[in-house]
């Protein structure tokens, strides 16, 4: 599991959990089940928000995001504003302080 899960989680958990705040995780591992998201989802304590993506979501993501997004061990991330604009994190491990800062303006 990717560690950065943890991270969103103890993220949210310092901006209050905020109610305007809503997660949603796409597993893009097509050979996933139901039984091992849920398992995932109630580690990681992210509720229903999560997902197997269809195969088209996947390669639409690929297609207007650049293929990384689909490779997890880049632990990738998009954030989308009230608005509607769509923002790429950097690849990598995000601590819970990089992504608490990155969100909190959008959160006000």
């Amino acid at each position: 599991m990717p560690i950065s899960k943890n991270e969103v989680r103890n993220a949210v958990q310092s901006l209050g959990n905020p109610d305007n705040l809503v997660i949603v995780t796409l597993d893009v591992d097509s050979q996933e089940d139901k039984a091992t998201l849920k398992k995932y989802a109630d580690y990681f304590q992210f509720g229903s928000h999560i997902a197997v993506s269809p195969l088209e979501v996947s390669r639409a993501l690929g297609n207007l995001y650049s293929v990384e997004y689909l490779n997890a061990p880049l632990e990738p991330m998009l954030f989308i504003d009230r608005s509607g604009n769509v923002y790429g994190l950097p690849y990598g491990y995000k601590t819970a302080e990089q992504l608490k800062n990155t969100l909190s303006p959008y959160l006000q």
